[in-house]
């Protein structure tokens, strides 16, 4: 058997480390893994980076739901590269994520380059009409 999916939600301040790198090094390693879910598990700024690098080394990974973190713009810049050059990545969640007009224009500018990205949910943030 093999692992197709890995979820980690409701995480308490503090359980998961800022930095999530061997973690998100077997998930970019992966044949298998296609949804990771990470759903108020915390995060914030360097496990942004970590996951960024994940997609970038999957040829598999396809749903990433990061709903509710404290990643805010910054972090969605690093998601926001990865996902343009993935060509798995057919879904993202980033509702709840801290992201203002600037990391909205970051994400924009991945679904222009992205060629698989097929779905973007990024409710309940703090992003305005202009």
């Amino acid at each position: 058997a093999t692992i197709q999916a890995l979820q980690i939600s409701d995480v308490s301040k503090g359980g998961l480390p800022e930095k999530i790198s061997d973690l998100s090094s077997a998930i970019g390693a992966s044949k298998s893994i296609y949804t990771i879910v990470f759903h108020s598990a915390s995060l914030g700024l360097g496990a942004a980076k970590d996951l960024a690098e994940a997609i970038k080394s999957s040829s598999v990974l396809e749903r990433v739901q990061l709903a509710n973190n404290h990643m805010g713009d910054e972090g969605i810049r690093f998601l926001s590269k990865s996902i343009a050059q993935s060509f798995s990545m057919k879904y993202l969640n980033v509702s709840g994520c801290q992201i203002t007009n600037q990391g909205a224009t970051h994400l924009s500018e991945a679904i222009k380059e992205s060629t698989s990205l097929q779905a973007l949910v990024a409710s309940d943030n703090a992003i305005e009409d202009e």
